[in-house]
């Protein structure tokens, strides 16, 4: 046991040759992984996307509520609107039927769960730029800029390779960069 943890540090070689083993390299890449794990990783994903969906889909609902009690009419109105268009999504996608899972359509759906925050994103920082807030409002608001982050957090939910994980970084990253420059700049809400 105390030989172990004076063990010498590894050198950069052997760091390197542990990085490009397989097994690392499947971390990276799904396209060696046995055909069992891709099934059982799609099916993992695909379960989690239909919980996820499910969860969302009512909270989306009930968060009705707290931008009433807190917003203007002309702000809450139009995110109340996309708020059920964002649960119809949600719902259609945790009652979707289940079929053999494809990694296209698995990784399709994914992004469909991870596109309609940041569409409330930019729904509600179009509505909300230009009007001061303060108390809850302002909580309010808050939260609703911290979409793009927790869109982004909800990645780690899934059993991706690395790869497929940047991909969706860059692209939750982007849009939230296009969604703020469209906008008008990068003052937030």
């Amino acid at each position: 046991m105390m030989d172990a943890m004076f063990a010498p540090a590894p050198t950069l070689r052997q760091i390197l040759n542990w990085l490009s083993s397989p097994a690392m390299l499947d971390l990276v890449f799904a396209g060696r992984h046995h055909a069992f794990l891709t099934r059982q990783r799609l099916l993992a994903i695909d379960a989690r996307i239909r919980l996820i969906s499910a969860v969302f889909g009512l909270f989306n609902l009930l968060w009705i509520a707290l931008d009433v009690a807190t917003l203007a009419a002309p702000i809450w109105q139009g995110l109340a609107v996309c708020r059920v268009l964002s649960s119809v999504v949600f719902i259609g996608l945790a009652l979707s039927p289940q079929r053999d899972p494809q990694r296209t359509v698995v990784l399709a759906r994914l992004a469909a769960v991870l596109v309609v925050p940041m569409v409330m994103y930019g729904v509600a920082l179009g509505h909300m730029t230009g009007h001061t807030l303060h108390g809850l409002a302002a909580l309010n608001a808050t939260m609703y800029r911290t979409l793009p982050m927790l869109a982004l957090a909800g990645l780690s939910v899934f059993p991706l390779v690395a790869l497929e994980s940047a991909a969706f970084a860059l692209l939750l990253g982007g849009a939230a960069l296009a969604i703020q420059w469209l906008l008008g700049g990068f003052d937030g809400l």
